[in-house]
């Protein structure tokens, strides 16, 4: 039980996991200690700062810099629902990567270079189409911004 308890409140990504499998390897800690005794928004910030910076840099794009302002509640439900988002755009690249190796003849096997740039520039498109959303009428651009986007 101690362990388990130590295993949480020193939580941390590993190397190139994803954040929805870093995640659910934190959600099954928890589940086989549901008497460690912490506080839903303790646990919101034990896996906030076990992240690595590019996740946390994301989290804190989505969240307009406030992912630590959120209650407990938002927050927990915020984690739950990007890895549910990262979950779908990997797979989403998965498919597109394993087509475009599949069309190649000869057998070989090649990465593209740009799906790291395609996933990004996807997250970020994303994240400005919330922004837009999230504006009320009085916010909107002006029209010579809008050329921007």
């Amino acid at each position: 039980m101690v362990k388990l308890r130590n295993e949480i409140n020193h939580f941390v990504q590993l190397e190139k996991e994803s954040f929805w499998r870093c995640f659910e390897r934190f959600k099954h800690l928890l589940a086989q200690c549901p008497h460690h005794g912490l506080e839903r928004w303790g646990l919101c910030q034990i896996i906030y700062e076990g992240l690595d910076q590019a996740p946390r840099t994301t989290m804190e794009s989505m969240c307009h810099g406030g992912f630590l302002n959120k209650s407990e509640t938002e927050a927990f439900d915020f984690l739950e629902e990007l890895a549910e988002k990262i979950i779908q755009w990997e797979t989403t690249r998965d498919e597109s990567l394993g087509a475009r190796i599949n069309s190649q003849r000869g057998g070989c096997h090649a990465v593209v270079d740009t799906t790291c740039t395609d996933t990004r520039f996807a997250a970020l498109e994303n994240m400005l189409k919330g922004l837009l959303l999230s504006q009320t009428p009085s916010n909107y651009p002006s029209p010579e911004m809008r050329l921007c986007f």
